[in-house]
């Protein structure tokens, strides 16, 4: 089940991010606040397409994307996510949200983020290090629960090019299947002069 959830998601994220306006997104990049706003866009639209509820600060993250469930005539029901989503606008920050990720049942857990991904930058972490330090976080969290049910933890990274025209969007994978899109960006948007 967490593959397909993922590969539903991954999908319908992919066309979302095609269809923002090229003015929106270049008015939204440098805002951290403007660009969480877009994605929550996205993701909404991902959970309309996938016949989920959306909620935004469930349980501390960003977004859940999951199913409502009653449970009782006179009593709130219960929210049970399936996807959590947490935006970080700092990669080198990210450490956090891979923690809280990782802290949940959900079936697939997706990091977005933005970072210099494919080219250096002076205060940034190297990719290869970040993603490290992640799959560490996540080994550790499998080892001190060998019993956790199988998930899909992705994580999109946002890099604008170094010419402003672009963002780019690189898939990274911390949980089997392991790896990564080598450098070759799974969607670009192009930025208006």
């Amino acid at each position: 089940m967490p593959l397909t959830l993922w590969n539903d998601f991954f999908d319908r994220f992919t066309v979302g991010l095609s269809a923002v306006d090229p003015i929106t997104f270049l008015a939204a990049w440098d805002l951290e606040e403007a660009r969480t706003t877009v994605y929550r866009g996205i993701l909404k639209g991902v959970a309309d397409g996938m016949g989920l509820a959306f909620k935004r600060e469930h349980c501390r993250i960003d977004f859940m994307l999951g199913s409502a469930h009653p449970v009782d005539r006179d009593a709130p029901g219960a929210f049970v996510p399936v996807i959590a989503v947490e935006s970080e606008n700092e990669a080198m920050d990210a450490h956090n949200e891979v923690n809280y990720l990782h802290a949940l049942t959900a079936p697939v857990k997706v990091l977005i983020t933005c970072a210099l991904w494919t080219r250096e930058g002076r205060a940034q972490w190297e990719p290869q290090r970040l993603l490290a330090h992640w799959r560490a976080i996540r080994q550790a969290h499998v080892a001190a629960v060998p019993q956790r049910p199988d998930d899909v933890f992705a994580v999109i990274v946002g890099e604008k090019a170094q010419n402003g025209r672009s963002v780019r969007f690189f898939l990274e994978m911390l949980s089997d299947p392991a790896g990564s899109t080598s450098g070759t960006a799974f969607a670009t948007v192009s930025l208006p002069a």
